[in-house]
């Protein structure tokens, strides 16, 4: 995982192998913004902090700019951290897949014609499926699942332009019932996110343009008998 990679870099911190969160240079967990085609990503992490919402595959880099004192990065006073999204224009299709004991993903890069590359990557779980028996007595029952999906396209306009459009989304499902208390609690979050880039590069001049929505949402709910509990809470960032 990338971001766990970033956590063994000089001057990157964290509270604990399970924190979803990393401090550069004493700098607060909320001053580090995560960005995907220069679009920030509120939480990008699941439950408990061992996995971020980036699916490795999907992404050719990842850079950590620290961004104290420069007028070109957000207002944050920790860093920046960029998942370069691939721009492949070779010819033939690529395909992954990783395995894992609690999650699968797949990725996918298909050149559509001379101008256009699309490439996919999802990630899901599958932990209710093989664990969720062993989260569960007599009296209560745990359940969790989560995934990932990123999508980017890729369009050569002209030799010297290029559009590239990505979208992503991750989302967490927690639940736990009590028969005792006949109460369940469920947490739920998620991130929605596009954009779109346009970059023209020629020999005298280089230009970026980008415009995006990213969207954070949560959901803590409690329900009992005679009684019912929502907490809803939603950011939405146009740029």
């Amino acid at each position: 995982d990338a971001v766990r990679y970033l956590k063994m870099m000089p001057g990157v911190t964290t509270s604990s192998d399970y924190a979803s969160g990393i401090s550069i240079d004493g700098a607060a967990f909320s001053h580090t913004t995560y960005r995907i085609g220069d679009a920030p990503v509120f939480f990008p992490y699941h439950f408990g902090g061992i996995f971020s919402t980036f699916n490795n595959s999907h992404f050719s880099s990842t850079t950590l700019d620290r961004t104290c004192g420069k007028g070109k990065g957000p207002n944050m006073i920790g860093a920046s951290i960029d998942f370069i999204t691939p721009t492949d224009t070779d010819s033939s299709t690529h395909a992954s897949l990783n395995v894992g004991i609690v999650n699968s993903g797949m990725s996918i890069s298909i050149p559509v014609n001379r101008k256009l590359w699309l490439s996919a990557s999802a990630r899901l779980s599958y932990l209710n499926l093989l664990y969720g028996n062993l989260l569960e007595d007599n009296e209560t029952k745990t359940r969790y699942d989560f995934h990932d999906v990123n999508i980017t396209a890729n369009y050569i306009a002209s030799d010297a332009d290029r559009l590239t459009i990505n979208l992503f989304r991750n989302a967490d499902r927690l639940k736990y019932t009590n028969d005792d208390y006949a109460m369940t609690t469920a947490m739920n979050w998620h991130n929605n996110l596009a954009s779109l880039q346009w970059l023209h590069k020629s020999s005298h001049i280089e230009w970026k343009q980008n415009a995006y929505v990213s969207n954070f949402g949560s959901l803590l709910s409690l329900e009992m008998l005679d009684f019912i509990f929502s907490m809803p809470s939603i950011v939405t960032r146009i740029g």
